[in-house]
């Protein structure tokens, strides 16, 4: 089966999305754009269509943004608030299948023996390189949602530690050892050298200082999309964004942001449910045995 007959449905809720607007020259020019996509780069227009889908289940509406001549974000979202309204931008890029394969190792099918792989967390700084130009100069905050329609990378590459990597890049377990006797010293812990995080890096002076990085991305939208009826965006926060976004104006995506202090990362999960813990189980009861019961105690 093609991607196009997989995610057919998909394809034909974009196209009425755009036709739900009133018809411009802009709009015409940014619908032929895409189904030229759909030709040409069919996992990448698929992507666009499939983050679409998933932001109008969170907001209230999703307009199509994007200047012919100029570029720009894919969509402006708007979000009705109490007080009015709030808007932010979104800009979908896509890792492809075969970047995916390359950079993981992972085979697009799920399934077979267990194997060794590789996160994306390089390949997600290399597309928040790419873009930020792209997220810069906006009246409101901008995020970037990378997606990929592979099937082992969108379930193993794009889950909460790998959000947590964006932000810290792949952390190391440390020890210290003692020179003299080589005996390790105190507990081992885990260090990061920030080589791989968009948003941060250590500073050129004081590599203890981080500098910020990429200011115009105000975050991340993970978005794996290994079949048409997958929907599991996970967010990350800019530290420090030159426009900072609201995480409550999407309250059912989960988010990670990072604070850095004494010399200490610290995370924090963000439109998470606290899940109440199950209560103990009671003790079970002794029974007294009689010769009736069968069995001896």
């Amino acid at each position: 089966m093609s991607l196009v007959d997989a995610y057919y449905e998909i394809i034909c809720h974009h196209r009425r999305w755009y036709e739900s607007f009133e018809s411009t020259n802009n709009l015409a020019a940014l619908r032929d754009r895409w189904e030229k996509s759909l030709i040409h780069q069919p996992e990448s227009a698929i992507c666009e269509a499939m983050v679409r889908e998933e932001l109008e289940k969170h907001v209230d509406v999703v307009f199509p943004n994007e200047g012919v001549s100029h570029g720009g974000p894919d969509f402006q979202c708007f979000v009705k608030l109490p007080t009015g309204q709030a808007t932010f931008f979104v800009e979908v890029t896509c890792i492809t299948i075969d970047a995916a394969t390359k950079e993981t190792c992972l085979s697009n099918n799920i399934g077979g023996p267990p194997t060794s792989f590789g996160l994306l967390t390089s390949r997600f700084k290399d597309e928040c390189r790419n873009k930020a130009k792209q997220l810069a100069d906006l009246s409101a905050p901008g995020l970037l949602a990378i997606s990929t329609l592979h099937s082992a990378a969108g379930s193993l590459c794009f889950r909460e530690n790998a959000a947590e990597c964006v932000l810290t890049s792949e952390t190391l377990i440390t020890q210290k050892i003692d020179t003299t006797t080589g005996d390790p010293v105190g507990s081992m812990f885990l260090t990061t050298k920030m080589d791989k995080s968009p948003f941060q890096r250590p500073g050129k002076v004081d590599p203890w200082v981080l500098e910020d990085a990429l200011r115009s991305i105000s975050g991340l939208l993970l978005c794996p999309y290994p079949s048409a009826e997958s929907s599991c965006m996970r967010g990350v926060l800019h530290p420090n964004p030159a426009r900072p976004f609201d995480h409550n104006l999407l309250p059912k995506v989960p988010f990670t942001s990072i604070r850095w202090a004494n010399n200490t990362i610290e995370l924090t999960h963000l439109n998470v449910e606290k899940k109440t813990p199950p209560p103990p189980p009671a003790p079970a009861k002794s029974k007294l045995w009689t010769p009736y019961d069968g069995f001896a105690p």
